[in-house]
């Protein structure tokens, strides 16, 4: 395992269940200040809105974010690394992983079709 990556999953001692999970860490890669879930969809193209929804769930329930309702009209929410996650954030920028996705939310067709099949010789 390279050293940085060796480093991030030592950063995560006991959350390993909840950091490898496949959002986790670019979720929290994307929290290093207050964001709306708005702005995380737009930052991970590729996550689903489900996939993006569970990772906030879980990482809140890790207690690795905060969730925040503004008073404002309408109200806003906003997710933010927590202090304990700080470290977490720091080894994931360190890391050199590719915490974005390529665009276009994964799909490169679209869906139903298929590329032609090679001719039978």
């Amino acid at each position: 395992m390279a050293p940085r990556c060796a480093a991030l999953v030592e950063v995560l001692a006991g959350r390993e269940e909840v950091g490898l999970k496949k959002w986790s860490l670019p979720v929290l890669a994307q929290l290093d200040e207050p964001r709306r879930v708005s702005e995380l969809r737009t930052r991970l193209p590729d996550a689903s809105p489900r996939a993006l929804a569970l990772a906030l769930k879980d990482l809140q329930a890790a207690r690795l974010i905060r969730r925040t309702v503004t008073d404002a009209y309408p109200p806003a929410v906003l997710y933010q690394a927590s202090a304990a996650a700080r470290p977490i954030v720091r080894a994931a920028a360190r890391s050199d992983l590719p915490f974005t996705l390529k665009s276009g939310r994964g799909r490169s067709q679209v869906r139903g079709s298929r590329p032609p099949r090679p001719a039978a010789a």
